[in-house]
């Protein structure tokens, strides 16, 4: 696991095609991933529960996020679907892992998440519970 929480994805309305939020991060893009979020939401880990209130706590914990893996060589992250369940025809339950990537395209890490997410009234998948999976 690198710096702590996950990387973060989104899907189009369609549920099929992963858009790779890893060079959002990477780039410090803290509105596209912002996007991706329905607030209040709640994110999980061993280390314990963060309340996610506001976007505004999305892009300035994705600020230093993105930071953090920048000084520690990192450059990108590639997301890969695992599974993907419809609890409801609003709600989706998907499991992706995540590999993390250095300047030079090595592997340096992966790590697992699982996302909750319920559409919005334009009917895009915004994340709800987003949970440290491990490996």
């Amino acid at each position: 696991k690198v710096g702590g929480w996950p990387g973060w994805l989104r899907w189009t309305v369609g549920l099929v095609e992963p858009v790779d939020h890893g060079k959002a991060l990477s780039d410090g893009d803290t509105e596209t991933i912002a996007d991706c979020w329905d607030v209040p939401a709640l994110v999980l880990s061993e280390q314990g529960a963060l309340a996610v209130n506001d976007l505004a706590d999305v892009r300035r914990f994705f600020g230093k996020a993105s930071q953090q893996y920048r000084d520690k060589g990192l450059r990108s992250t590639t997301p890969e679907l695992l599974k993907i369940e419809a609890v409801t025809a609003q709600v989706d339950d998907a499991d992706v892992r995540w590999t993390v990537l250095d300047a030079e395209g090595k592997v340096k890490a992966s790590e697992r998440a699982r996302y909750i997410r319920r559409r919005d009234d334009k009917g895009a998948p915004k994340i709800s519970v987003a949970i440290a999976a491990g490996d």
